[in-house]
């Protein structure tokens, strides 16, 4: 297969690692992305009656581990994970995603990719904003979409909360993509991404708004 497929595998796993890593900026929200992310890959297990793969199993535990550290970190927190927690989550994220793609546990690499929008998206977007403001991709600002929300009078709850929302939704959507509703659900996908879109482009997440 040549250098496509190593190339294809360290970026993903260095994707998945910053995302999870630069959404980690309010309390509750890394753990609780990854939650969500774990319980659906664990469904999806069951509903294709894969229990046995490593990538559910491994999931399994690790929704334990993400379930027993988010009780302590839900606001108000009482530990943080910090980036060796955040970036030892992206990269278990990025494993499971490509044990499942390489054992066809799950459809695709596109399916688990959904399940991570909001912090995927919200990576991007940081790139493309530091790279219009001529700053380093990788210097941190205060710009993403948490601190968006709460710009927006939000208590952390709600803003931890909205976000879990439209996660929910991408893994309901998932669920019933993996159940056979395929061309439902891909309609579905569109929708819930537009509206991310819409939100995120309601804010300063990319381009500062006049006020």
């Amino acid at each position: 297969m040549g250098f496509f497929p190593p190339f294809v595998t360290m970026l993903l796993i260095v994707g998945i690692i910053n995302a999870i890593n630069l959404i980690d900026g309010l309390d509750g929200l890394s753990g609780g992305i990854a939650s969500i992310y774990f319980l659906t890959i664990a469904v999806l297990g069951f509903i294709l009656n894969k229990f046995g793969g490593l990538d559910i199993m491994i999931s399994i535990i690790m929704l334990g581990a993400t379930l027993g550290y988010l009780v302590h970190n839900f606001p108000p927190a009482k530990v943080y994970m910090g980036d060796a927690g955040s970036t030892f989550i992206g990269l278990m994220i990025s494993i499971i995603m490509l044990i499942g793609f390489k054992t066809l546990t799950l459809t695709s690499l596109i399916i688990p990719s959904l399940l991570l929008a909001i912090p995927i998206l919200d990576t991007l977007f940081a790139i493309i904003r530091r790279k219009l403001r001529h700053k380093p991709a990788m210097q941190p600002d205060k710009d993403h979409l948490h601190h968006q929300l709460l710009r927006m009078n939000l208590s952390k709850t709600k803003t931890l909360l909205i976000i879990y929302a439209i996660n929910i939704l991408f893994s309901i959507t998932s669920i019933f993509y993996a159940i056979g509703y395929q061309y439902e659900m891909i309609i579905c996908y569109i929708v819930l991404l537009f509206l991310v879109l819409f939100l995120i482009l309601k804010t300063n997440i990319i381009f500062e708004r006049k006020k």
